[in-house]
């Protein structure tokens, strides 16, 4: 198997950029897993790399994300397919009352967001999520925990960049 990226969490391998303290979030990989404490009052927060995934391969992006104490209404998940500045991006993840969510943003406005929230059972509340973003041909498929929430045909590729997202005033954890 070929990994565009892989991250086990003991040690910065990838070189996050973030692991340091800042005045509105602490950021350290510990016993593997990142450790995300997200200060900022109004807004999410995210980190991001350049991945470099081929559109034109099929592809697989998985992570798995806990929100530890906090604000669990917000958006914890992956951004793919970004810009750099994050004006432009295709985004899934869930909230951690047992909702799921996949919304399209061009230059900073959402153009498509035709889910919503979407009540689920399979957000473990409180619990490690693995969120899975798979490419198999033009479709593109979105689970949560196994299992399948959403699909998309066609999906256009903006930017090579990869995030993941923390909602504000939250403490979370990725492995």
């Amino acid at each position: 198997q070929t990994y565009i990226i892989k991250e086990d969490y003991d040690n910065n391998l990838n070189e996050w950029p973030f692991i340091q303290s800042y005045e509105t979030s602490d950021a350290t990989i510990e016993n593997g897993e990142l450790k995300w404490i997200n200060k900022n009052e109004k807004s999410y927060q995210s980190t991001y790399l350049f991945s470099n995934e081929d559109w034109n391969k099929n592809f697989r992006i998985t992570t798995r994300i806990k929100v530890v104490e906090g604000n669990r209404e917000n958006f914890s998940g992956i951004l793919f397919s970004s810009s750099k500045s994050r004006k432009s991006y295709y985004r899934f993840g869930f909230a951690d009352t047992g909702y799921w969510q996949f919304l399209e943003k061009s230059d900073a406005k959402i153009v498509r967001n035709e889910t919503g929230w979407q009540k689920t059972t399979a957000v473990k509340i409180g619990e490690f999520n693995e969120i899975e973003i798979r490419k198999l041909g033009e479709y593109f498929f979105f689970s949560i925990n196994g299992t399948l929430l959403h699909y998309e045909k066609g999906l256009k590729n903006k930017d090579c960049y990869l995030a993941i997202n923390f909602p504000n005033k939250t403490a979370s954890a990725v492995d």
